[in-house]
């Protein structure tokens, strides 16, 4: 029950009782009046008429007839005259006629009294003369006067309850006041009430409420900037100043869930490699600081628009999310942060050798989950990654692929212990003398029937620390499926593989197999694997192999001028570029690279080729290049 209800209901309790109490004190009063007035009129009646009947002369009859006059006039209900010995000379009585309710009369009780006097003539006694008063007039009489309490009793009752009710409710209104100014504070609305109360005890604690509200608007302020601290703490990376990896989860959410143009755009993430031998050298503050100013200059260069997000994701990977921005320009955006990325690092003589910069550009869209966003910026930095140079990679996710590194090591693992992977054989002319037949590959099946071809989980391979195990499922796929019969495969390898002294011998144990049966194996190394490491390691590794009857093979070769110095050294079987690197040198370049091939006996091939009008061009240059 409320205040309100409380004090109406008390004050108006103690009025009705008051009213209640006078007016009973009046009905009583009054029953006491009526009550004597009947007395006095049966006293005087009895006497008035004792009088009269004394004048009569002795008759009863005229006594009789004197009595019947008093007696209608409707004040008496028994009137009787007996002889001094107690007989009856005659009676005068009616019956009570009042209609007032049974239940008043029990309540006013009023009592009908009776009067006696002597009636003489002369000096002889005649008789006692007994009169008795009726009620019933004054009976209704209180009754009637009952009734018009009660209406008053309620008009006067209804009219102070009102009464009462504004009267409280006046008196409460500067607590209404209070409660609104308290409400206010626990929804962070900071109000001083101006009004003061003209009741001392409620003006008292306006100025209290008042002065607490303004200690909580204080506290609330502190509180604040407190938390904006926090919030800038739990929500900074302190390095570099850019927000962190929780706060982007937390954005990214937000803006595929978001729409108006949020929900779809591109996310570029730069990854500082090689900072472990750097750290070595020049120090992981060094190090740190170098992080540092490639990604506060990437967030100048990759952030377009207001809601651009730039975001430290791990200890040497920075993340810019882009929504509304196509790949294609995110891809330009990129180019231009890899471009100031690389003069950052070459300002430090001693690691600038070292330390280069891997860009993935992945698309993301409201279909795309976190968890897939970052699988695909998982694939494209790893791919990016193997290529041991400053390097854009844009890969699109698949969804069929693994989404964790858990996910791909327990598939992959599976895979090899139940010989699943799926032998590909991309045709590479072996028409020709010497030449491999083909390069071989294999593709990962699912569960749901479909397959990850190879290029999609290579760059997994290492990062989940299963390359050496694929190496080994692969050469003993060559070795053993009848597949490969008649064939000289060229398979994909790595030099760190080939730089372990038992697995160089399990390579070449396995190429003497094949060698006994009329076939060939061709270890295709990738350029920026081979320029990883020192000259004279390349040539003892690459010596070794062509001794085991094992030829070389490069892939993504594109003319790198250490690579060119290598070549004398290598002189690999074939070269592998892509058609825009090659279409892009000059002629004279272009006539050089091809007279140094033909020096060392290789083929090269161009690869991706992806339209007729590229083979065309390719065609009509008139180099000695076969196209896959």
């Amino acid at each position: 029950m409320t205040l309100f209800k409380k004090m109406t209901l008390m004050f108006s309790l103690f009025f009705l009782t008051i009213l209640a109490l006078v007016l009973a004190i009046n009905f009583s009063e009054s029953k006491e009046y009526v009550q004597d007035e009947l007395y006095a009129k049966a006293v005087n009646g009895s006497a008035t008429l004792a009088v009269s009947m004394s004048q009569s002369g002795g008759d009863v009859v005229k006594l009789s007839t004197i009595a019947d006059a008093v007696f209608d006039t409707g004040y008496f209900r028994k009137i009787e005259l007996k002889d001094m010995r107690g007989r009856s000379l005659f009676v005068k009585t009616k019956e009570r006629s009042s209609a007032v309710p049974k239940w008043f009369l029990t309540v006013a009780a009023l009592k009908a009294p009776k009067a006696a006097a002597q009636v003489s003539a002369g000096w002889k006694p005649l008789g006692i003369l007994e009169v008795t008063s009726d009620t019933s007039l004054a009976e209704e009489y209180l009754y009637s006067l009952f009734l018009k309490l009660i209406g008053l009793f309620l008009v006067l009752g209804i009219a102070g309850i009102a009464l009462i009710a504004l009267l409280v409710r006046s008196l409460l209104e500067p607590i209404k006041k209070l409660r609104i100014q308290a409400e206010g504070v626990l929804r962070n609305r900071f109000s001083v009430n101006e009004e003061r109360s003209s009741i001392a005890e409620i003006d008292s604690v306006t100025e209290v409420m008042n002065r607490l509200v303004g200690s909580m608007e204080q506290m609330h302020d502190r509180l604040l900037q407190l938390t904006r601290k926090n919030a800038e703490l739990e929500y900074r990376d302190r390095l570099t100043s850019l927000f962190n990896r929780r706060y982007f989860i937390i954005k990214y959410e937000e803006y595929i869930n978001g729409g108006h143009n949020l929900d779809n755009g591109a996310v570029v993430v730069m990854r500082l490699c090689g900072t472990k031998s750097a750290n070595s050298i020049v120090g992981y503050d060094v190090v740190d600081g170098i992080f540092r100013e490639i990604a506060l200059k990437g967030a100048e260069t990759v952030n377009g628009r207001e809601e651009s997000v730039a975001v430290r994701l791990s200890g040497i990977e920075a993340l810019y999310l882009l929504p509304g921005v196509a790949s294609d320009k995110a891809k330009e955006a990129a180019d231009r942060a890899l471009a100031e990325a690389r003069e950052i690092v070459d300002g430090y003589d001693e690691v600038k050798e070292i330390l280069y910069v891997c860009v993935a550009v992945v698309h993301y869209g409201k279909e795309k989950s976190l968890e897939e966003l970052l699988a695909s910026v998982d694939l494209a930095l790893e791919d990016a990654r193997s290529q041991n140079r400053d390097c854009v990679k844009t890969v699109e996710y698949e969804k069929r692929t693994p989404t964790r590194k858990s996910l791909w090591r327990s598939l992959l693992s599976e895979a090899f212990d139940r010989r699943r992977l799926i032998p590909v054989c991309k045709e590479m002319g072996g028409e020709k003398a010497g030449r491999p037949d083909c390069l071989v590959t294999f593709d990962l099946p699912l569960q749901n029937g479909d397959t990850v071809p190879y290029e999609i989980y290579a760059p997994m391979l290492g990062a989940v620390g299963l390359l050496e195990r694929y190496l080994h499922y692969a050469l003993e796929r060559v070795v053993e499926d009848g597949t490969f019969v008649n064939k000289k495969a060229a398979l994909p390898i790595t030099l760190s593989f080939l730089d372990t002294t038992h697995e160089m011998d399990r390579l070449l144990e396995s190429a003497k197999r094949l060698d006994s049966c009329g076939r060939g194996l061709v270890a295709e190394l990738a350029q920026n694997d081979i320029l990883k490491y020192e000259t004279r390691t390349v040539e003892r590794l690459v010596q070794k192999l062509k001794r085991g009857g094992v030829d070389v093979g490069i892939s993504g070769f594109d003319a790198d001028e250490k690579m060119l110095e290598l070549l004398k050294t290598v002189q690999p079987l074939y070269l592998k570029m892509g058609a825009t690197r090659f279409l892009d040198m000059s002629d004279s370049f272009r006539e050089s690279l091809m007279l140094l091939v033909k020096s060392v006996e290789s083929l090269l091939y161009i690869e991706n080729v992806e339209s007729e009008e590229l083979r065309a061009k390719i065609e009509r240059l008139g180099c000695d290049v076969e196209v896959l």
